[in-house]
């Protein structure tokens, strides 16, 4: 199987993960502005658990997106942008992780032991941390080495770095903007590849 083949077949994955991303913080937001008060009750809603499935489908294909990347934007393949790959991978692995969690635990929990959720569980919110704090890190470092590049738009290179710093925030699904300039810079760098040269066949 070729390269281009490969890239082609993972384009509409590596697109969707901003999009999905962003439905997830909608939808985690819509869930609790409904679902009533507390955390627990949060968690029980079905519309939170549909923002869970939504965001864990999102980190699968910024992982595929973090795949990807090196294969249209050659700066991403040494030096700081393959450090910085290298670091976001492995942050949005962790991530998947704990949003998995949130899939198949958080719900159960909210029924067996509520006070778990209300409490927290010191070794998993440390996880977490770790995790997001990786994935700052990735966004960060990818960031500026798109941005050092100019192989890509630089508002595109700004998402990417914008996403890495909101990471950190607290805030629901806070991988969204991350996964959108991932999304975005897959977009505009696919745009760029020249086109195959055309060989005359022979007279």
């Amino acid at each position: 199987m070729d390269l281009d083949l490969i890239t082609s077949r993972l384009r509409p994955a590596v697109l969707a993960a901003g999009p999905l991303a962003v439905a997830s913080f909608l939808t985690l937001i819509a869930a609790v502005a409904t679902a009533g008060d507390g955390m627990v009750a949060v968690e029980k809603s079905p519309v939170a658990v549909a923002s869970s499935v939504t965001g864990l489908a999102a980190l699968v294909l910024t992982a595929l997106a973090v795949a990807y990347l090196p294969l249209t934007v050659p700066a991403l393949r040494h030096g700081l942008g393959w450090v910085g790959l290298l670091v976001l991978a492995t942050g949005v692995l962790l991530g998947a992780g704990g949003q998995w969690s949130m899939v198949f635990v958080v719900p159960a929990l909210a029924d067996a032991a509520p006070e778990l959720l209300t409490e927290g569980i010191g070794s998993v919110l440390a996880g977490f941390v770790v995790s997001f704090l990786t994935m700052a890190v990735g966004g960060i470092l990818t960031g500026v080495a798109l941005l050092r590049s100019n192989a890509v738009p630089r508002w595109s290179a700004v998402l990417v770095l914008v996403g890495g710093l909101v990471c950190v925030a607290p805030l629901p699904a806070r991988f969204f903007v991350l996964a959108c300039g991932l999304s975005a810079v897959a977009a505009v760098a696919s745009r760029r590849q020249p086109a195959p040269a055309v060989v005359p066949a022979p007279a």
